[in-house]
């Protein structure tokens, strides 16, 4: 009768023994993995969350103010352009930016900074006689 009780405790036991066993080595590389992705999205949201600079730039006739742009590459930057007086446009073919500008209109571009360099920028709408002086210059620094 010992014998009929003692077998099933017995493989009862090692049956719970074998479900409780340490983590496969398949289980700690997914540990692992979700772990990185976890510590790649905290960082990625560090950086989505760095301070983005805004630069206003005011079009009249036919000037753009300012006129020169220093920035730092990698720097987050929106461009806020400000129509003052008369219909213009804002174009940097360089870094893909072509945006109109009407009188008391504004709107916000952001300014891609991820290659160091000196960029034009200009009036591609014809406004009058200034309009060839409608010019400007974005420095993105090292």
């Amino acid at each position: 009768m010992k014998r009929i009780v003692l077998f099933p405790t017995l493989l009862v036991t090692l049956l719970l023994a074998a479900c409780s066993s340490a983590p496969s080595d398949a289980m700690k590389k997914d540990d692992a993995m979700m772990e990185g992705d976890k510590m790649m999205e905290d960082t990625v949201m560090m950086e989505d969350s760095a301070p983005t600079r805004t630069v206003m730039i005011h079009s009249s006739n036919w000037e753009f103010t300012p006129n020169v742009i220093r920035v730092k590459k990698g720097e987050r930057v929106e461009l806020h352009l400000m129509g003052v007086e008369g219909n213009h446009g804002f174009a940097v073919p360089e870094l893909g930016i072509d945006q109109s500008m009407s009188q008391d209109d504004s709107s916000i571009v952001p300014l891609p900074t991820d290659k160091a360099g000196t960029f034009d920028f200009f009036c591609n709408v014809p406004c009058g006689k200034g309009h060839k002086d409608m010019r400007g210059t974005i420095i993105i620094q090292e």
